[in-house]
């Protein structure tokens, strides 16, 4: 895959800078769904998934690349007792 129109790399004696924020969205728009079993003192487990409501890119190239960010998370905790 090309690189979009404009974008730059620059070497200099084997190092590669390719910053390039220009054409990125700098604010993401999302949301999050998420299922956890939690039992009142002991162990705790949850799955959630995370999604984006707008596109990476910004401008004409989002139109080109449809790129969103997502991400899966699971966790495991321990919740202690707090009784008195």
């Amino acid at each position: 895959m090309l690189p979009p129109a404009g974008y730059t790399v620059e070497a200099t004696k084997g190092s590669t800078d390719t910053s390039n924020r220009d054409g990125f969205r700098t604010i993401d728009l999302g949301y999050a769904l998420g299922l956890s079993v939690q039992e009142m003192s002991g162990l705790l487990l949850g799955l959630r998934y995370s999604g984006s409501l707008t596109r990476i890119r910004a401008g004409n190239a989002a139109a080109i690349i449809g790129a969103r960010n997502s991400a899966f998370h699971s966790y495991v905790g321990y919740v202690f007792s707090s009784a008195k």
